[in-house]
């Protein structure tokens, strides 16, 4: 006993020496008197300003009421801390950001959106780096908030939702701040997927079917779905996909990305690279066939691979002259060729944003389509 008091008191006496102080901590809170925040918005304010939005889910109704649209709070102020601290003196309980999740910048932010939320995370002990990022380029982010509440749906359901279904287009993925900030920090360029409204049925929501490219937390414009899917493949995000084509005899067939593997094959002149191919092979189901085409025929088959790899190879390099002309290395393929030769790394990183330009980047596609399971035919057999 002696000795745990002998501890404690030398605990007390060197704990002024830290530097620590008990308001570090979050003072603690009863649940039942926290609202908590789920998403929040950017958007350009007045006079230099950022507007700050934040929404949480929709409420529960209490013993038997119908549920309530989620909260929704918004003010503008010179920096996002002070919105946030602002709009904690809203509403009816303590405003908790601790489990924002997504965040929608406006590209009409003139000064860096990125740095705007990075500062503020990363002092403050209840945000994370870990939230999703959805650029907004048409209208105020905000909207996507305000225009989607009601009491059965909040943007934050229907984000969670945008970020399952996109990996069923392969058009897109969720990226994190963190994310973001890692790809800024290597050569200044970063994707993001973008978030829209669209009226569905006289409802409002929102969905998310393609990609921009950011240069130094500035908008640098927008790819198509196309675009979207071919940077999917090649950065290994594609999980699905549907790409349609026309056989000779006229058949129509739909066809299901199963998998895509790339692997970038550089071309050096001495120590100088001059040009990089991306090897890409795809493997596809037959998911659907309008014809009288026979799938089991080889020379169908063989139809059937090369239609699907010339249509990925020319959209993959679309893609790749698009990032060229806009000197816009969104595909940070001067970070993977460093690691892939290490010893010319630093070679690379020295004349890479020059040479860029100027390489000759070409796309290779080696597709495998398999035949799907064939009911008619089955019962044929049988």
């Amino acid at each position: 006993m002696k000795r745990y008091s002998a501890a404690a008191i030398l605990t007390a006496l060197l704990l002024p020496l830290t530097g620590c102080q008990t308001s570090f901590l979050p003072e603690g809170r009863d649940i039942t008197d926290v609202q908590l925040m789920r998403t929040m918005a950017l958007d350009p304010g007045e006079e230099a300003r950022v507007a700050v939005t934040v929404a949480g889910d929709v409420q529960p109704g209490d013993e038997g009421a119908e549920a309530q649209p989620p909260t929704i709070l918004t003010w503008e102020a010179p920096t996002v801390f002070s919105a946030c601290l602002t709009m904690q003196t809203y509403g009816d309980g303590y405003v908790s950001y601790g489990h924002v999740s997504q965040c929608l910048l406006s590209a009409d932010l003139q000064e860096q959106a990125g740095s705007y939320l990075l500062d503020f995370i990363q002092r403050d002990f209840e945000m994370r780096m870990d939230i999703d990022l959805y650029a907004v380029t048409e209208g105020r982010a905000a909207e996507l908030l305000t225009e989607t509440a009601s009491a059965s749906q909040s943007a934050t359901e229907r984000l969670d939702s945008v970020a399952r279904d996109m990996k069923l287009t392969s058009q897109g993925w969720p990226v994190t701040l963190r994310d973001f900030l890692i790809d800024l920090a290597d050569n200044g360029c970063a994707l993001l997927p973008v978030a829209a409204l669209q009226e569905e049925e006289g409802e409002t929501t929102i969905v998310c079917d393609h990609l921009c490219w950011f240069r130094e937390e500035q908008l640098g414009g927008e790819l198509t779905g196309e675009q979207s899917r071919a940077a999917a493949i090649l950065l290994g995000q594609a999980k699905n996909g549907a790409v349609e084509a026309t056989l000779s005899d006229g058949s129509l067939v739909g066809l299901r990305l199963t998998g895509a593997e790339t692997r970038w094959q550089p071309q050096w002149e001495g120590d100088t690279l001059t040009g990089v191919t991306a090897q890409v092979a795809v493997t596809a189901d037959l998911a659907e066939l309008r014809g009288d085409a026979d799938p089991s025929q080889p020379s169908v088959q063989e139809e059937l691979n090369r239609l699907l790899a010339q249509t990925l190879e020319e959209q993959l390099q679309e893609l790749l002259d698009l990032a060229q002309q806009e000197n816009a290395d969104f595909l940070h393929l001067g970070r993977r060729l460093g690691v892939q030769c290490p010893a010319r790394s630093g070679a690379l990183r020295e004349y890479w944003d020059e040479r860029f330009p100027q390489l000759e980047l070409t796309a290779q596609v080696e597709a495998a389509v398999e035949r799907s399971y064939d009911v008619a035919r089955a019962e044929v057999s049988a």
